[in-house]
């Protein structure tokens, strides 16, 4: 466990360090003192090479990468770690920017281009992707240092690297252009001349010590890898993250410890469809998201009766005091500001679950009560009062289980079931029997029909398994509690 999150802290500060070194190239272009530097390299391989360090983070985020280079060999005078840099840019922001189940495509094309003398002919790369796209009105200031297209993309980049990739193309002499589409995805074309080496040459010089992308590429490998898929514990809360940096997701995950289970979503539209599905006891979720931001998250889960009783905390890096405004208004909870301390998102967690558990015990004693509430005061307690009296209207029915229940009621049968144990601490059937124990006994008292009456007109068929379950919840058998 050391080892990973000694990982984690090695691959954040590979990842600084290479921003670093972007901006010290931004600089040095500024200058004038960057220069080309070219070796001679085997184009196709290299580029396969610095691709395919891409594919575990695809693999991992469910999007195809397909890498399409020609067969053959490609020998070349070419600068090899700008090259790269383009490359990881261009491709890092696809596969970031493309959701589970999209594609993102790299392909070489060689072919005729304008004569350039000592040059042979240009290297066209195309990085395709199936992703969010770029709206019309940003794709002429993509290229702009520090340019973001909306909140959502400042959360995950800095507006450098684009930048950095125009300035390098025109540094060697190419060019670069986009076509792109919002919601269809984006293309980037870059044509670069390459200087001609014979494969004798190539043969000759040293060899390459090979791509540095592998040390360079932000990994998706957490320390919460599968965790959404062991089985549930009913001892412990669940807990659903929402963030769509895989790391800190797994540096929150790994810090609240092993008392509660986990799901995971690396955006609010996942976010929303677990919680919807899952009926979480607590929602830890990041603000600016792509996709579907969590501020929208919220506020979907708060109207929604399914999920308006989960406790729900927000972390963002926005600190000021308008955007925590906006949060607690969208119905969040609670409000934490990133970088924030371990040990106070731990006792906000159990303090919320804490809560949800006190307000199981309230619930539980108003649904069983047989005095009705006078008012309303919430979304929770009117959908159980909602749930008592359905259940009440079909107490005859012997027929009436947690799925007809959930027909009527206008859910799905594992929705039910954890909307009514978050706030009752019950099980679904244990709550129909109960209510149809408490009726039961409301009629003996008052003398209305025999025993065998009384059970069928509360839904029981079975006498003697009436009996029994009438036992167990007042400590008397039926016959007795008539008399009594």
């Amino acid at each position: 466990k050391v080892q990973q999150r000694l990982k984690l802290v090695q691959r954040n500060s590979d990842l600084l360090l290479r921003l670093i070194n972007q901006l010290l190239d931004l600089a040095k272009l500024e200058s004038g003192t960057l220069k080309v530097e070219k070796t001679d390299g085997e184009v196709y391989s290299f580029i396969r090479g610095v691709a395919g360090s891409f594919e575990s983070m695809a693999r991992q985020k469910g999007i195809a990468l397909n890498i399409e280079v020609p067969a053959g060999t490609l020998p070349a005078r070419f600068d090899k770690d700008k090259v790269e840099t383009i490359l990881i840019n261009l491709i890092n922001n696809a596969i970031k920017f493309t959701s589970s189940g999209g594609v993102v495509t790299v392909s070489v094309a060689t072919g005729d281009g304008p004569p350039v003398t000592g040059y042979r002919s240009p290297v066209t790369l195309i990085v395709k992707d199936t992703g969010i796209g770029i709206p019309r009105e940003h794709q002429s200031r993509i290229f702009e240092r520090f340019h973001q297209v909306s909140e959502a993309h400042k959360e995950v980049g800095t507006g450098i690297g684009l930048s950095l990739v125009k300035e390098l193309v025109a540094l060697m002499g190419g060019g670069i252009t986009v076509e792109s589409e919002s919601g269809k995805g984006s293309s980037f074309i870059v044509t670069l001349p390459i200087g001609p080496v014979s494969a004798e040459q190539l043969a000759t010089e040293p060899k390459s010590l090979g791509s540095n992308a592998q040390n360079l590429v932000p990994s998706t490998q957490h320390l919460s890898e599968g965790i959404s898929n062991v089985e549930v514990d009913p001892g412990k809360p669940q807990v659903l993250v929402v963030e769509d940096n895989a790391d800190l997701r797994a540096f929150i995950i790994d810090s609240l410890g092993t008392e509660f289970q986990f799901h995971e979503a690396e955006n609010g539209k996942i976010g929303l469809q677990i919680a919807t599905e899952q009926i979480p006891d607590m929602i830890i979720s990041d603000v600016m998201m792509p996709e579907m931001d969590g501020m929208e998250m919220t506020r979907r889960i708060k109207e929604d009766i399914k999920t308006s009783h989960i406790p729900l905390i927000l972390l963002t890096a926005k600190s000021g005091e308008d955007s925590k405004l906006e949060g607690l208004s969208k119905g969040a909870d609670d409000y934490l500001t990133k970088p924030f301390n371990k040990q106070e998102l731990l006792l906000k967690v159990r303090n919320g679950t804490a809560r949800m558990q006190r307000l199981r015990e309230k619930m539980k004693t108003d649904v069983l009560s047989t005095v009705p509430n006078v008012e309303v005061v919430s979304q929770d307690e009117q959908f159980l009062n909602k749930v008592k009296e359905t259940i009440i209207e079909r107490m005859s029915d012997e027929q009436l289980s947690v799925e007809s229940l959930a027909d009527d009621i206008g859910m799905s049968r594992v929705q039910l079931y954890r909307k009514v144990s978050a706030l009752t601490g019950m099980a679904v059937n244990e709550l129909i029997r109960k209510l149809r124990l408490q009726r039961a006994a409301q009629l003996l008292q008052a003398n209305w029909g025999p025993v065998s009456q009384v059970a069928y007109e509360v839904g029981f068929s079975n006498l003697s398994y009436f009996s029994k379950v009438f036992k167990e919840e007042f400590g008397v058998l039926p016959s007795e509690y008539e008399r009594a």
